[in-house]
């Protein structure tokens, strides 16, 4: 399924704030895990699984490089996988040792017009 990019975003931001996270966390969010694959992707008009995924290389690279800290490395790596997780499942589930949350994003829902189907 592609889907445009912004779109997936303002869907992960939705189960941010339905995970009742602070509104400064939704904006690293933002800023550190979402910013730069928008940056990076700024040419692709839609994105799917697969084309995310092959980011986490592209970052990975950066930070055996020294380019980024292990830390900004985290951030790019959650935000990908958060991504990824919501264009999969339609929802993304908080993982934590102790309990689970899940925000059910339904991408058919919240963006009916704007999802595109290759078959």
């Amino acid at each position: 399924m592609f889907i445009q990019l912004s779109e997936l975003i303002d869907m992960a931001v939705v189960c941010l704030k339905k995970l009742n996270l602070a509104e400064n966390t939704i904006k690293d969010y933002r800023h550190s895990a979402f910013r730069p694959l928008e940056r990076r992707l700024a040419e692709q008009e839609c994105v799917d699984s697969d084309l995310l995924r092959s980011q986490e290389d592209f970052f990975f690279q950066q930070f055996e490089n020294g380019t980024i800290s292990r830390h900004t490395l985290n951030w790019r790596i959650r935000g990908i996988r958060m991504l990824v997780e919501i264009l999969d499942t339609g929802s993304f589930t908080w993982k934590v040792f102790s309990k689970k949350k899940v925000c059910n994003a339904s991408l058919f829902s919240l963006y009916p017009v704007n999802v595109v189907l290759l078959i």
